[in-house]
């Protein structure tokens, strides 16, 4: 139950399939007994049961469960009691980051783990933070990116290029992340971003000009130690 709480208190929220999966299979209905017991709140989605891969509910801490998770957390997180809060856009999205993490800490790849929420409380304004952060046993950082629809043209290249500066040292300051984890669940997404990060190729820095337009700057090249520290992971 501890451990339940802790995960929506960190990712904010969650399913019921992942919450009875945190534990062993002798703990299934664990999430139907949190919300018996008023520390979690079971709430529709918008478009569960329509779209793959969507939950038909989400589960968010109850003011109980929140008192609860605060009781044995030394890091504290704004925590938000009203489920419609929640953008259901993102669902599918951070659902895809939350089965990622917990499939591969059972796989004991990584041993541990800090969610978009975690890393935005203690970042610097404006940096964008990955979707999750792995640990691997080696001590290497894993920033995990979910991309669930492709991105072209200025999009893309700015996705480009602020992966690239996160995998850069600047001067003595060593890069963010060791690694780049794209995940996704469209094999035309993965063989798409594998050509834009493909050694060689090239990308595009843009701003807008004092018309409040925007064009090309700068274009840049994708290095082979930039390529061969990203993976692509095909989620199933």
């Amino acid at each position: 139950m501890r451990q339940a709480l802790s995960w929506i208190y960190r990712w904010g929220w969650s399913s019921p399939t992942v919450i009875d999966d945190l534990g062993s299979t002798a703990r299934r209905g664990l999430a139907r007994r949190m919300v018996n017991s008023q520390l979690l709140r079971a709430t529709r989605t918008e478009s569960g049961g329509v779209l793959e891969s969507v939950p038909n509910y989400i589960l968010t801490l109850t003011e109980l469960g929140l008192m609860e998770a605060e009781r044995f957390h030394s890091t504290l997180l704004p925590y938000n009691l009203d489920p419609y809060r929640i953008d259901q856009a993102k669902i599918r999205h951070d659902l895809m980051a939350q089965t990622a993490t917990l499939k591969n800490m059972k796989l004991g790849h990584i041993t541990a783990f800090k969610t978009e929420r975690e890393m935005a409380v203690a970042s610097a304004a404006d940096v964008k933070q990955p979707d999750a952060l792995w640990i691997l046993k080696n001590g290497d950082k894993v920033a995990v990116e979910i991309e669930l629809t492709a991105k072209w043209e200025r999009p893309l290249d700015d996705f480009v290029r602020k992966c690239v500066l996160a995998l850069t040292p600047y001067k003595d300051t060593p890069a963010r992340f060791n690694i780049l984890a794209i995940i996704t669940d469209s094999p035309s997404i993965v063989d798409r971003y594998k050509e834009a990060f493909s050694a060689g190729s090239s990308y595009n820095k843009w701003a807008k000009d004092e018309r409040r337009h925007w064009g090309v700057i700068a274009t840049y090249t994708i290095s082979e130690e930039i390529t061969k520290n990203i993976l692509f992971r095909l989620h199933k």
